[in-house]
């Protein structure tokens, strides 16, 4: 996200104005839709580049709870205030976030606050962005959040409404500060004065010192409404949507006849032209609004407090999740060798066998049609994060949250119980409360831990279906045993307790 005119550079992760990138018209050498192009050597396409696989909902944001989710999301991690040079003049606060109703919103006040930029550190210490010190005052009070986790290619989406007034800022974006340095894909930035115009960016820091950009704007529709922005993100091309029409395709390789270069026609190694501004790492999601200063900032007509809207936030990957996985060792898992990586598994049926350790600070996002077998060998550290949703529409294309107990009882009422049945349980591993469903045969159930010590001992009703509230166990790995007429055991599963 950038001011309307500034190209950036970063200083410790803040951006400050230093050229002039665009403002009415374009100006580069080698370019495609406003993007600037060098020669580099393509190796040939790595197999995961291109594959005809369907997006599958990997991570959704309904803004179901009144609170924040601050297990997920965070304010702008590296400081709170504008720094003189970015273009805005508000100072970013959680309390100007609110959630109501399944809607978040972002709003922007007037207020005249002092506070310092960096509260973890003394209000004289200089801020090496601006020189100036941490402590400063600010006349408008807005909030900016951040994904704690990161992502890479796949499909970003939001359906928001956003604000109508001279220096409202509003976007949605994804960035990170990595080891080549800048990444982002700005999916929108929407300025407040002019409302019907779309914005969209990307940035890079070619061969880490080259800070490219890739600008364009277009008159489409009055954002004031309700709309849908989607931004697909892959190994060959980035394309923007509104409301499922495209508005935008930019390429990341091109010949030098200006000839787009995409996986539906992948090219043997050579030298191709790509595109500088194109994002090469993993980056954080983030929506937020900030307030423009000088010549754009806000006049006597713009409105305060302003809103921008948020129903929902989606993220997307390519992967077929219809086949049975079967895990037996980490390696298998293919984490992301980063705490930040935002990691994702799917299948119809996963088995998890051997010594399985997830690590602290490590995200697990698991999405199964029928359930995941864990062997006991299987171990979440503390500080880990594995989230498993039962999903039965996994390979149809249409996810389904299973995280109410009415969608799971839902679930369960369409399926058929006969004596040849097998034990369900649904969501296992579980948090709080399972439901299970036993054969018409069975009569009740024990569950044991590893050491044989019963926890818990039932008779089923007529329905065999029962809901089982535990939240009191420990983390670790049970057995549920399911009894026949004579009260023997005649069914064995194992339960994961998160």
């Amino acid at each position: 996200m950038i001011s309307r005119c500034p190209q950036f550079k970063l200083i410790n992760g803040l951006k400050i104005g230093v050229l002039l990138f665009f403002c009415n018209s374009y100006s580069f050498g080698q370019t495609t839709n406003g993007c600037d192009f060098a020669g580099a050597f393509l190796p040939n396409w790595p197999a995961w580049a291109c594959n005809d696989l369907d997006y599958v909902l990997v991570f959704e944001e309904n803004f179901e709870s009144d609170e924040l989710d601050e297990s997920f999301w965070q304010l702008q991690p590296w400081g709170y205030g504008s720094v003189a040079g970015d273009g805005s003049q508000q100072h970013y606060r959680l309390e100007n976030l609110e959630i109501n109703n399944g809607i978040a919103k972002i709003i922007a006040k007037e207020e005249t606050l002092t506070l310092p930029i960096m509260p973890w550190k003394d209000d004289d210490w200089i801020v090496p962005a601006d020189g100036l010190p941490n402590l400063r005052t600010y006349n408008y009070t807005s909030s900016s959040i951040w994904s704690k986790k990161s992502f890479f290619t796949g499909k970003y989406e939001i359906r928001c409404k956003l604000p109508e007034g001279t220096g409202l800022w509003p976007a949605f974006w994804t960035y990170a500060d990595g080891q080549s340095g800048w990444n982002e894909i700005d999916i929108f930035e929407i300025y407040g004065d002019d409302i019907n115009r779309f914005t969209s960016n990307i940035h890079h820091k070619w061969m880490q010192t080259d800070q490219s950009s890739c600008g364009y704007g277009q008159y489409v529709t009055n954002f004031n409404q309700w709309h849908t922005f989607t931004c697909t993100f892959e190994f060959d091309q980035i394309k923007w949507y509104i409301d499922d029409v495209l508005i935008r395709t930019i390429p990341r390789f091109e010949t030098i006849n200006n000839g787009y270069l995409d996986c539906s026609d992948p090219l043997p190694a050579g030298t191709f032209l790509q595109n500088k501004a194109y994002p090469l790492e993993r980056m954080h999601i983030i929506f937020n609004m900030a307030i423009q200063d000088g010549g754009n900032a806000p006049n006597a007509n713009t409105l305060f407090p302003s809103y921008f809207e948020i129903d929902y936030i989606k993220y997307y990957l390519k992967r077929d999740c219809c086949e049975n996985k079967i895990v037996n060792s980490i390696e298998d898992l293919g984490l992301v060798d980063n705490p930040e990586a935002f990691n994702f598994l799917c299948g119809s049926e996963i088995e998890i066998n051997g010594d399985v350790k997830i690590l602290s600070d490590v995200s697990l996002n698991i999405k199964t049609s029928e359930e995941v077998i864990m062997s006991p060998g299987f171990s979440i550290s503390h500080g880990a994060r594995v989230h498993v949703q039962i999903a039965p529409d996994i390979c149809g294309g249409s996810l389904k949250r299973l995280n109410k107990s009415t969608d799971l009882n839902k679930v369960h009422q369409n399926k058929e119980i006969n004596e040849n049945a097998e034990l369900t349980i649904s969501p296992n591993p579980v948090t709080d409360i399972c439901y299970i469903i036993a054969p018409l045969n069975a009569v009740g159930f024990t569950i044991v831990d590893l050491t044989g010590q019963l926890i818990m001992s039932e008779k089923l009703d007529n329905e065999k279906k029962l809901s089982l509230d535990l939240s009191h166990l420990s983390r670790g790995v049970y057995i549920i045993s399911i009894l026949a007429e004579e009260g023997k055991p005649f069914i064995f599963k194992k339960i994961l307790k998160l």
